[in-house]
């Protein structure tokens, strides 16, 4: 029978014949929202089952469809099957569950259909023929006895998949389709929905994502799917707490329709048919919801863009089925999904993080529209908001106007600060210097929720950027792209460089952080980054007058005038007179020895070896790190053994810099506490490490250090910190700072190994914001990975900072044949000049002069550095050059070699990948 209903349909089992008949029908492309049960089979009782009562919360709960289990995995069909080896009459329930479900979300005017699960009790054996025959005839049986819309199917696209699946699966399909098409006057309504589609067949089903979503919006309408616990009833997740809330479930929804599709959120009952009370509570919630914010979702379309904010494109990759679903877990406060009205006028913007009360998102993708806010929708406890907004043709040509003034590479574009949702300009300060400007807003004196802020800058589609993403250290690895093909919402942490088409430079960062919160920057596409608060996205409390730090785009005509730039920190105020005089009595530049790189954390009982080996070197400082707290001995505690160890330093006439956590220093009096203790220690200085992410709190506690340490007349050094922004200009007792991948991240004994193009991409990047703790100069072989001894050297020219702290054991200086060159590095240079040849990301090679003595450093990128270049650096007259070259197959060795020069001469240096050169020259003797 089944072959002579096939042989006179519309539709043939076969892949063309389904996919000419096959279009998504308007019914389910407006539907946006389903619920499923997978309950029934021999497991369930039906005890307490009321069809009725749940079909209507699911219409409550704004679902247009409901799909019920018709055959599970133990393969008992429930309904009244004639073919099945058992069903739901017979067994388990003893009624016919399709019949009930049926009648009940008929009454709901809910379509109706059934998933189908059992094809796979041929996983451990494969099915037979006969079998299959039997699961196909069961399947239509049901889809024509029930009149069912949906057919769900359990299975990567068709059962049986990869057996014959295109042949079974397409007798059914075709079965489906023709019987549904005869019900509705030829025109077949109903929907098949598979697992792992490619695109060829997705034009003859609707492609479901099991617990996932898709990248991006998609076409033809496809499912979303997610569970509210696991698939069939399961206890642990009641007795734990571990469903799905109404807030993951709506954000999910919101994803879902901005992208195209529609979303299938699976309830499990109880084997009675009943839910749990905190089931009941999500889908009464997820009702509520719907109740007042559902014209946002139903009778809309996707617009322009599915959304904006930090996790609208960075979806995890579909896994098999899918999977995917955990990137919806921890939105952001500027995570948007957008609707449309059918005409296009109206658009709703769901937050999926509500903000507060009274705040309204800063949409730059409705602004530049010209969308403006008309209402928010009531909000329901603490869902996703609903913001509607309505198109006006002038706001629209006043975008247009403000982002046609915004040129490419200049000037940044000061709209505004977010306050509870809408733009407060007030004053905005403007300074130069040369082709580089900055901007920063001045707002009266007020109460207010600064809840963002909208400072555009623009780079052309051609300009190659580099750029890295760890906002809270500032140690990610930076990589680089041309902005036409940088993904929209890419967040970067400052600076971001970019090298122009016509080969200048530019540089978006901000100076003079200080009574804010820090700044990253996001791509919104069309060449626009714009600003935003990574460690502040739900807004901070701010009273009184406001003066921001400023932004910046620094201009420079060449790679050189780009390193030399100083206007981040010429954008700082500079000292009083009297604090620069101090400062210059107490911190005082000077090269350090540090231990836990090398071996970790300080051994009490190591110290006086270290402290010796330090005084050996000529350094003047040792850095005493994470684990001098835990020291013990003979009833001293921590402070009595430090001042122990710092009173031998000081016979040997080294001083010592102690480390602490920034939660043990995390309020003013605990700071100072901590530094009258480091104080009466005889230590001259203090590493503050592990800090938390500068928020508007952090940013203050970072000035209250330095307002504390220099009382203290202590000099400070930062790590695991902010970017620093020109505040050491205010400040000078800061000395350095980390906010950079330095040489921890190419330390063998972590097994970690940092790309050779690193080291020369920060001096064009980040050292352009100020001098960062890199600890150079590892000689130890089986610490090189890739890296060379005359890299390492190079290292300590090029990352020199006014407190040098060197990385390796003592001994691998003072055993090495560039001991003498190595020892006499200073950590501050008079001159620089950056040599022909460099390029970011390819080269760095630089000349540097302390007094009369020059210093040349290279290093090489991803691939060799073939430079020639005169010396023309050089003051006339004859100077003795010793020069130290990679050895050939070797990192632990260089070769030497020394030769008179003049200002005339040229170099030429071939410097292999991840290889370094580095010389010194002095003048000759008369």
């Amino acid at each position: 029978m089944i072959a002579t209903v096939l042989l006179a349909a519309a539709f043939m089992p076969t892949w063309k014949s389904v996919e000419a008949g096959f279009s998504v029908p308007p019914w389910f492309d407006d539907a946006k929202f389903g619920v499923e049960c997978r309950w029934g089979g021999a497991d369930a009782t039906a005890a307490n089952w009321k069809p009725d009562e749940l079909c209507a919360l699911w219409k409550r709960m704004g679902a247009r469809y409901f799909i019920a289990a018709g055959t599970l995995k133990d393969g008992v069909d429930n309904w009244d099957s004639a073919k099945g080896e058992a069903n739901s009459l017979k067994t388990g329930p003893r009624r016919d569950l399709l019949d009930g479900w049926m009648k009940a979300a008929g009454r709901e005017d809910l379509r109706f259909g059934a998933s189908f699960h059992a094809s796979r009790m041929g996983e451990k054996t494969a099915p037979t023929k006969e079998y299959r025959a039997n699961y196909r005839d069961r399947i239509l049986d049901a889809a024509s006895k029930y009149k069912l819309d949906i057919l769900y199917f359990d299975d990567r696209v068709f059962p049986f998949w990869p057996m014959d699946w295109q042949k079974t699966g397409l007798e059914i399909l075709s079965g489906f389709y023709n019987d549904n098409a005869a019900r509705n006057g030829g025109k077949c309504q109903g929907v098949a929905t598979g697992k792992r589609l490619g695109p060829p067949e997705r034009k003859s089903l609707v492609w479901n994502i099991e617990r996932g979503t898709s990248l991006e919006k998609i076409e033809p309408r496809w499912q979303g799917e997610t569970c509210l616990g696991n698939w069939t009833y399961d206890g642990e997740y009641f007795k734990r707490g571990k469903y799905r809330d109404a807030k993951f479930v709506l954000r999910m929804l919101a994803d879902v329709v901005s992208k195209n599709g529609n979303l299938l959120l699976s309830v499990p009952l109880k084997p009675d048919g009943t839910m749990d009370e905190k089931e009941r509570a999500v889908c009464e919630d997820i009702a509520a919801w719907m109740k007042v914010n559902g014209e946002a979702i139903f009778g809309t379309v996707p617009w322009k863009v599915c959304g904006e904010g930090a996790q609208v494109y960075r979806i995890d990759r579909i896994h098999v089925e899918g999977h995917n679903e955990r990137s919806l877990e921890k939105p952001t406060l500027d995570d948007m999904r957008y609707t449309a009205s059918k005409d296009g006028r109206t658009v709703y913007a769901i937050a999926l993080v509500p903000p507060r009360d009274g705040d309204t998102p800063a949409c730059y993708e409705l602004w530049r529209e010209g969308f403006v806010i008309d209402r928010r929708l009531a909000q329901v406890k603490d869902l996703p908001a609903v913001y509607r907004f309505r198109y006006d043709a002038k706001a629209h040509d006043a975008a247009k106007r403000a982002l046609a003034a915004l040129v490419p590479g200049g000037e940044p574009l000061a709209l505004g600060v977010a306050v509870n949702g809408s733009l407060e300009r007030g004053e905005v300060e403007r300074k130069t210097s040369g082709a580089s400007v900055a901007v920063r807003y001045v707002l009266p004196e007020a109460k207010r929720r600064v809840t963002g802020e909208r400072t555009l800058w623009r780079l052309p589609d051609e300009a190659k950027v580099w750029y890295q993403s760890n906002m809270h250290t500032y140690d990610g690895k930076y990589e680089w792209k041309r902005v036409k093909d940088i993904k929209r919402w890419t967040e970067m942490a400052l600076p971001v460089t970019a090298k122009m088409p016509d080969g200048t430079y530019r540089m978006i960062t901000e100076a003079n952080l200080v009574g804010w919160t820090d700044m990253a920057v996001r791509y919104l596409g069309d060449g626009i980054f714009e600003s935003f608060y990574h460690a502040d996205r739900e807004g901070f409390d701010s009273a009184g007058k406001v003066v921001t730090p400023w932004r910046v785009m620094i201009a420079a005509k060449d790679i050189a005038e780009l390193y030399h730039s100083s206007f981040v920190r010429d954008l700082c105020p500079p000292p009083s007179s009297d604090v620069a005089a101090k400062a210059a009595r107490f911190a005082k530049p000077g090269r350090a020895a540090w231990q836990w790189l090398s071996t970790g954390a300080p051994v009490y009982a190591e110290q006086r070896e270290w402290i010796d080996a330090t005084a050996r070197l000529g350094f003047e400082y040792y850095v005493i790190d994470d684990g001098w707290n835990r020291w013990r001995d003979a009833g001293s505690d921590e402070w009595k053994c430090l001042e122990s160890v710092v009173a031998y330093a000081a016979k040997k006439r080294v001083k010592c810099v102690v480390w602490v956590s920034a939660n043990d220093v995390a309020d003013r009096h605990r700071m100072r506490n901590f530094l009258s203790n480091v104080k009466k220690s005889g230590a001259v200085g203090v590493k503050i490490d592990l800090i938390p992410a500068a928020n508007r709190q952090w940013v203050d506690w970072y000035e209250m250090s330095l307002e504390e340490t220099f009382a203290a007349e202590l000099f400070v050094t930062f790590h695991g910190a902010v970017k620093p922004t020109g505040r050491e200009r205010t400040w000078p007792h800061e000395l350095a700072r980390e906010a950079v991948m330095g040489h921890k991240f190419h330390a063998a004994r972590w097994r970690r190994t940092m790309p050779a193009e690193q080291d020369v991409i920060h001096p064009f990047n980040r050292l352009v914001q100020g001098p960062a703790a890199y600890t150079p100069v590892v000689l130890e072989p089986g610490g090189l990975s890739w890296s060379t001894w005359p890299r390492e050297v190079a290292q300590g020219v090029i990352f020199a900072s006014p407190f040098l702290c060197f990385g390796d054991r003592p001994k691998n200086y003072l055993n090495s044949p560039l001991k003498d060159l190595i020892l006499g590095l200073p950590p501050i240079y008079d001159e620089t000049v950056v040599l022909p040849g460099s390029e970011i990301g390819e080269c760095i090679a630089v000349a540097r002069r302390k007094g009369d003595t020059w210093y040349v450093a290279v290093e090489s990128g991803w691939r060799e550095s073939n430079l020639d270049f005169q010396l023309s650096f050089l003051p006339e007259g004859k100077w003795r050059m010793t020069s130290y070259t990679d050895k050939p197959g070797v990192s632990a060795g260089c070769d030497c070699a020394e030769t008179d020069v003049t200002s005339k001469d040229r170099i030429k240096i071939l410097v292999r990948h991840g290889g370094g050169y580095v010389a010194i020259l002095k003048r000759s003797a008369k």
